[in-house]
């Protein structure tokens, strides 16, 4: 049997999900999750990339209804910071305060 230690990192399947797109990727923690579909969606579909000012992230159960209850929602201007897109998350947390 493995500790819980062990099993926390275990790569789960989890769908993230933002505007008008939504990846599947494998990750130990939902926000990692939520990085990593961002990076994913801006490779896939480059400038064209719609993005709100949330990223959903929900384990992927494979069943036809999200359960909003059970996902996790993370500001896209903090997605960006991390992955260092200073500027886009700048003017995302712009947006924000200003509506």
């Amino acid at each position: 049997m493995l500790s819980s230690g062990i099993m926390s990192k275990i790569p789960q399947n989890y769908l993230v999900s933002s505007a008008d797109w939504e990846v599947s990727v494998d990750h130990i923690n939902p926000y990692s999750a939520a990085i990593d579909g961002v990076a994913c969606a801006l490779n896939r579909f480059g400038k064209s990339t719609l993005i709100s000012t949330v990223v959903m992230v929900s384990k992927d159960k494979s069943k036809p209804k999200i359960n909003f209850n059970d996902s996790d929602f993370f500001a896209s201007s903090d997605i960006f910071r991390d992955l260092g897109c200073e500027k886009t998350s700048k003017a995302l947390e712009e947006f924000c305060s200003a509506s």
